[in-house]
């Protein structure tokens, strides 16, 4: 339910190696700077097209600042961020880190201290820059802060001060605080080691390539997949971090390629038993999860037409092992205990062969075997899935190819959380580096001019005739409703008005500079050229914007209209007491709320506690078992609660937390809930790491 913000460069683990600041924490304000980097020691450069100077007259408490300004070939989306990092070597749960900053003229973007925690494999686990804060204009000395809780895990800690946009920042007397002390006063931590990090065989890549894929070998696969991963999530021995399961992977499969069910199991055997064997067993039973809602998918396990009777006993052993809540792949997160995905590299740096293909597919489809909460609502076999996709990971040789797979694959769950997130090259040249200025929606599945972005070249003029309400029939001869039927396929989420709100912003990009499309207007089809604009010419910031809005205000003098995208906690007392009178309040949810205001504002809507939403949980102890809690409550005894009718306003953009602050608030006394479907995607959400 929480709201993250990410500026997407920070999404590429590939920029990011194992940096480790060579001189501790004394050249943290920029006493010493390199002859080599001609940047402080210890610091490095993320971001481009700004320009790095130590300050020695602009300063406060050191003897120094750096001052981070524009370069003359600056582009729109460009950033500067001079930064550090140190290894987790000590104890501690929160990271803090404080900084003087002044600022002169920064526009069209704003200014921050980056902040991010890093696992053993690079993968960010936490994150804040600080740019959601919108610091910009001319500010003198002041002492901005961000801090950050340091989850297990955690093996790398970045920081350093950013700036988007122009104008000039400066910063100076940075302090790093564990826990509210000083970094150095901190305890030290020991580094646990596991076996499975020290296996460096296949770090280059698998080297499996698999030319003409026939029905035995896509056999044997779907059958190793779906054993790779049983044994992933429940043997004892792996969850402990004894064995590289990938690279273990990579040993056993040119072994079961071409090879018969008989010799199968034998291979499988032999695999099986190097694990060790089981000595200490559950002694809870699935059975006695009396609040259960989704069991395993096991009986596969005991299927003589796939596996000999001997394999057949050891995996019943292997289902009944003890496991930790915690293990080497897989963990919990606290209070929300959605799945936390462990030490899954990203492989980031290396070519794709196949089994690193095969690889992804089986991760992905065996995460969401045993830890996808609503796996009963895909709709399909998703065993018959694995088996479909196979030949296709195998068969798709180009980076495009394999990334478009992977967007279909996940598409196939019908989660509109579900998808590709952060910046990808490949699926930018897909859909079009390029756009019009128009802005689309799909309204009653008719694809409509509402707006229009605005331009950051001011020497580009669109002479477009196109305008608002104007609907786009073809676009470069081809139907709009053929073009859907061809995206659908590869636009995740979880019903069909939200796969219209996604295509909508995708469906006129472009690698030209022009679509040739025909509008309908005033009942009449017409013929229009449209121009096309890089990314960095368009201005997104109408479209993500709220600036225009306000938090709240009253309508004709007797109604309230409250707006969750920009409504602070601070506010809800006087708010509401300003809107007490009035006969009814609209709550506005078509966006995304700034705040968690489900319990705060409920306080003023309930005359009593009422019970709202439980959640579904799943299980370290038996993966794919699923479990239902109490319900939470909401609302507390108050004699004084709003008694006007409330009015909630939802669309297709209303999303995640969005729809979780609706199922709270329609529970209110005269509530009533208006507009059409959401987007399906209410809970938290885990991040998965797939190769490449």
């Amino acid at each position: 339910m929480k709201k993250l913000f990410i500026i997407f460069i920070f999404t590429i683990s590939s920029i990011i190696t194992a940096q480790e600041n060579p001189s501790g924490l004394t050249n943290i304000n920029f006493e010493k700077m390199s002859d080599k980097t001609g940047l402080p020691e210890g610091w490095f450069l993320w971001g481009m097209n700004y320009v790095y100077t130590r300050d020695s007259l602009q300063k406060t408490d050191n003897k120094y600042s750096m001052r981070i300004e524009p370069a003359a070939d600056r582009k729109s989306k460009d950033f500067g961020c001079l930064a550090t990092s140190i290894p987790v070597n000590f104890q501690g749960k929160t990271i803090s880190v404080k900084a003087k900053m002044k600022l002169e003229n920064v526009s069209g973007g704003s200014v921050g201290l980056l902040l991010r925690v890093d696992d053993k494999n690079n993968k960010s686990i936490s994150f804040d820059n600080m740019l959601q804060n919108n610091i910009a204009g001319t500010v003198d000395w002041k002492e901005y802060s961000v801090e950050l809780p340091i989850v297990e895990g955690a093996r790398t800690i970045y920081l350093g001060p950013i700036i988007s946009g122009t104008g000039k920042l400066w910063v100076s007397d940075i302090k790093i605080d564990v826990d509210g002390k000083d970094i150095k006063l901190a305890e030290p931590k020991e580094i646990i080691s596991y076996k499975a990090d020290s296996d460096k065989e296949f770090d280059n890549g698998s080297g499996i390539v698999i030319n003409d894929l026939n029905e035995l070998q896509t056999e044997n696969l779907f059958v190793l997949g779906k054993l790779w991963g049983f044994l992933k999530y429940y043997h004892p021995k792996i969850g402990e971090g004894e064995y590289n399961w990938d690279y273990e992977l990579f040993r056993i499969m040119p072994k079961i390629l071409n090879v018969s069910k008989t010799e199968r199991d034998e291979i499988f055997l032999a695999w099986i038993n190097k694990l060790g064997e089981i000595t200490e067993f559950n002694e809870k039973k699935i059975s006695d999860y009396e609040n259960a809602t989704i069991l395993p998918e096991l009986d596969w396990l005991s299927n003589k037409n796939i596996f000999s009777d001997e394999i057949i006993a050891k995996l019943d052993l292997i289902k009944n092992a003890k496991r930790k809540e915690e293990s080497y792949y897989i963990g919990m997160y606290e209070v929300v205990n959605n799945p936390k995905f462990n030490n899954e590299n990203s492989y980031t740096n290396i070519d794709l062969d196949d089994g690193l293909k095969l690889l992804s597919l089986y991760r992905y489809w065996n995460m969401i075997q045993y830890f996808f909460p609503d796996k009963n609502l895909i709709g399909e076999d998703w065993n018959i899935v694995l088996k479909e996709f196979i030949p296709k990971f195998v068969k798709g040789r180009m980076n495009s190819e394999y990334t478009l797979n992977v967007l279909a694959l996940i598409a196939r769950i019908h989660d509109t959380h579900g998808n590709i997130w952060g910046e990808n090259r490949e699926l930018n040249l897909y859909y079009g580096v390029n756009r019009p200025r128009a802005i689309t929606t799909f309204i009653e599945e008719k694809l409509i001019v509402t707006d229009f972005y605005s331009l950051n070249d001011s020497t580009k003029k669109d002479l477009s005739d196109i305008k608002i309400g104007d609907r786009i029939v073809s676009i470069n001869g081809k139907a709009v409703s053929d073009i859907v039927k061809d995206m659908l396929p590869l636009t995740p989420a979880s019903n069909y008005p939200t796969q219209l709100r996604d295509i909508a912003r995708n469906i006129l990009r472009t690698n030209e500079y022009a679509l040739k499309i025909e509008i309908e207007r005033d009942g009449k089809t017409e013929s229009r050229e449209l121009s096309c604009y890089d990314s960095d010419i368009i201005d997104f910031k109408k479209y993500y914007s709220n600036d225009d809005k306000k938090s709240w205000s009253i309508i004709n003098k007797n109604i309230g209209y409250i707006y969750p995208g920009k409504i602070k906690n601070t506010e809800l007392d006087s708010m509401m007491k300003a809107l007490s009178n009035t006969k009814g309040i609209v709550i506005d949810l078509r966006c995304y709320p700034s705040e968690f205001i489900v319990f705060t504002l409920s306080k003023y809507l309930m005359p009593l506690p009422k019970e709202f939403v439980k959640f579904r949980t799943g299980s370290t102890e038996y993966p794919g078992l699923f479990t239902v809690n109490d319900y939470y409550k909401i609302g507390d005894t108050n004699k004084s609660y709003y008694k006007g009718k409330i009015v909630i306003l939802v669309n297709e953009t209303t999303q995640s937390s969005a729809e979780y602050h609706t199922m709270a608030f329609r529970t209110a006394p005269n509530a009533t809930v208006i507009g059409s479907t959401t987007a399906g995607a209410d809970g938290n959400v885990s991040s998965i790491y797939l190769p490449g």
